[in-house]
């Protein structure tokens, strides 16, 4: 089972969640980047330990494809932009998965990965830790481990890879464009797991753990967030599913909005055992001839409740 991969790697007590200054630098790396890579490039196993480091806020212009196994340590405040018609392809294996720790074990100590503009990509068996730096105080854009900068870009699987100690979210998928995704594991974020467009809820499956109790390592917010604004696809049915922990829905002290909005002729369904929890003033409009299907049974209905337990919250 992936999973149980996962916990292999990560060892029995767990995710270290970081903080602070605890950790240990890295031992020294095979190849250094500083520089933007503006052409095809291909990165390989090196068998160092650390194979690549990356120092600074570089951009990705050609077609990134990372081996099984490879390394790629981050250092302080670095960031990885794929940009322009870009593309990055970490595709490991069970045995020799890819990793993208950062060089001192601390929550938020690099920025992450930003899509912009970009082509398809593809990250499986991947393990990416201590991301989701705050690029500025109340700033959405590329707020997360895996974020969304600007443009339009195409999909981006994400397919049994571990992401955890976010200093904010491990996937911001509100504005980037989900393809495959299926048995993820996000853990010990200080903010939510998942953040996620109500175009993308669909791509969402059961069988990920967006709550981190797979590794022993909860995220501080026990959601996946659906973000607001209007979802237009008409005469189309969408099915969002039920996920290991509720969807929330609503205002909070992160300053996400607040509402969703499905609208013109655009069908929802849920099944049995969803749950939505809404924050202050959240709300879920079913407007112009959209509908909204939840079927629940005696033993596992579909909940709709307040986060605070007051009539009217």
């Amino acid at each position: 089972m992936a999973v149980a991969a996962l916990l292999a790697l990560v060892g029995p007590g767990g995710v270290t969640t970081g903080g602070g200054e605890e950790g240990s630098p890295t031992a020294e790396c095979a190849i250094n980047i500083s520089d933007d890579i503006t052409i095809p490039t291909w990165t390989a196993n090196l068998g160092a330990g650390c194979d690549y480091r990356v120092d600074g806020k570089i951009s990705i212009s050609g077609a990134l494809t990372i081996d099984p196994g490879t390394e790629v340590h981050f250092g302080l405040d670095s960031s990885c932009q794929i940009a322009d018609i870009s593309s990055i392809n970490a595709i490991g294996t069970a045995d020799e998965r890819i990793t993208l720790p950062c060089t001192l074990n601390t929550a938020g100590f690099w920025y992450g990965l930003c899509f912009s503009d970009n082509r398809v990509s593809r990250l499986e068996q991947v393990i990416l830790l201590n991301a989701g730096k705050v690029w500025t105080g109340g700033n959405s854009v590329c707020r997360a481990a895996i974020g969304h900068g600007y443009g339009d870009g195409e999909p981006i699987a994400i397919v049994d890879t571990l992401i955890t100690c976010a200093q904010t979210t491990c996937l911001d998928a509100t504005k980037l464009d989900l393809g495959e995704f299926a048995r993820n594991v996000f853990a010990a974020n200080q903010e939510y797991g998942v953040r996620v467009s109500r175009e993308n809820v669909g791509h969402l499956d059961s069988a990920s753990d967006y709550a981190g109790t797979t590794v022993g390592a909860a995220n501080a917010k026990p959601y996946v967030q659906l973000s607001d604004s209007a979802m237009s696809d008409p005469g189309k049915t969408h099915l969002w599913p039920r996920l290991n922990v509720p969807y929330f829905i609503g205002e909070d002290e992160f300053g996400y909005h607040r509402n969703v909005i499905v609208t013109d002729d655009t069908h929802i369904a849920v099944g049995p055992g969803t749950t939505f929890v809404f924050g202050s003033e959240g709300s879920l409009n079913i407007w112009d001839g959209s509908t909204l299907t939840d079927i629940g049974t005696e033993d596992e209905p579909v909940v709709f409740t307040g986060l605070v337990k007051e009539p009217g919250s």
